[in-house]
């Protein structure tokens, strides 16, 4: 499947908008996953350190890959080292990491490739990076319910404009639990806390009919009722870019937030081992944010049918949205 575009291809300055994509999976190792890439991108591949390498390509820039820079924070690598019957305390520095991580990382530690920012008219390079991958039996988000990999999609703002802004998050909003169902979000990643909604207070804030904040207000009150990357459409790196002491003041983890011009995008699976599954799959459902962003009309009536809905039962109302959301969409 080929990527689609949105209807705005282009940012107020008339340059062509970019997206970026992070991609976790397991099955490879960081080696032949960097030959995998290479094969597809032709650059140079060059060493951070053992855990971190990165490709350099003339057209688009540096795609990085990495096992996942979490697991090594929070030392897991320790709780799984010991279920596969490794013990730390007989083995040296080097090989705690270097040696003995890497050889179990195929199977329980993704990695993780990050793509510099791509065209828009460039974007079907990613079929081919997800094709060589499958071919080298890649394995996704269903491989481990530990980690429950997934595609992050960073995608370049248009404008910094509060309304514009606004208005993609109350898109996001009133999407979620139908993209959840339409694109088959796992299970065990909605359980976990990285790809949340937004708290049901701060949804509330942002479909009010009166809401409409400058960009300085906007950015306050997310900090105050969100201020956290783990959330399915993470503001922080785009809000950083506009007003960056704010969102670093405040923010949960400031050292872990990267200020760019775009949304990040967090909430699609990673099926790489899935035949028919394409990252292009996943963008659509982007797509379908922009488009209820761009009609003003139609989002200000859907914003007043979900506070409509709000106030029923837990299950019923998620039921009877996602259908009110599947009559809009078609």
């Amino acid at each position: 499947m080929r990527f689609k575009l949105p209807d705005k291809t282009k940012t107020e300055e008339g340059k062509q908008r970019h997206v970026g994509f992070e991609l976790e999976f397991s099955g490879l190792n960081l080696k032949d996953s960097a030959c995998i890439l290479n094969k597809v991108i032709s650059g140079n591949i060059e060493s951070e350190n053992s855990f971190s390498l990165y490709i350099k390509n003339d057209k688009w820039g540096t795609f990085g890959l990495e096992v996942d820079a979490a697991v090594l924070k929070d030392e897991k690598y320790k709780k799984i080292l010991s279920e596969h019957g490794f013990n730390l305390d007989e083995l040296d520095v080097n090989q705690k990491l270097d040696g003995v991580l890497e050889s179990i990382a195929t199977t329980l530690v993704p990695c993780e490739i990050v793509t510099p920012p791509l065209p828009m008219s460039d974007l079907n390079i990613m079929n081919e990076i997800t094709d060589a991958l499958k071919e080298a039996k890649a394995e996704g988000t269903k491989a481990s319910i530990l980690y429950a990999f997934g595609l992050h999609i960073n995608t370049e703002l248009v404008s910094f404009k509060s309304s514009y802004l606004l208005n993609h998050m109350r898109a996001f909003t009133l999407l979620y639990d139908w993209i959840c169902k339409e694109s088959r979000v796992d299970l065990a990643r909605r359980l976990m806390p990285y790809i949340k909604p937004y708290p049901d207070e701060y949804i509330l804030l942002i479909t009010a009919p009166d809401y409409e904040p400058g960009e300085r207000a906007l950015i306050e009150d997310y900090m105050e009722y969100v201020g956290s990357r783990n959330y399915a459409l993470d503001m922080l790196p785009a809000f950083a870019e506009i007003e960056r002491n704010v969102v670093m003041d405040k923010a949960e983890e400031p050292e872990l937030i990267k200020a760019r011009p775009a949304f990040h995008y967090r909430l699609a699976n990673c099926l790489i081992d899935e035949v028919k599954w394409t990252i292009a799959d996943e963008w659509q459902y982007w797509l379908a944010i922009e488009k209820l962003a761009a009609d003003e009309e139609l989002l200000k009536k859907t914003s007043l049918d979900y506070r409509e809905h709000f106030n029923e039962s837990f299950f019923s109302y998620r039921d009877d949205w996602v259908a009110h959301i599947d009559e809009i969409i078609k």
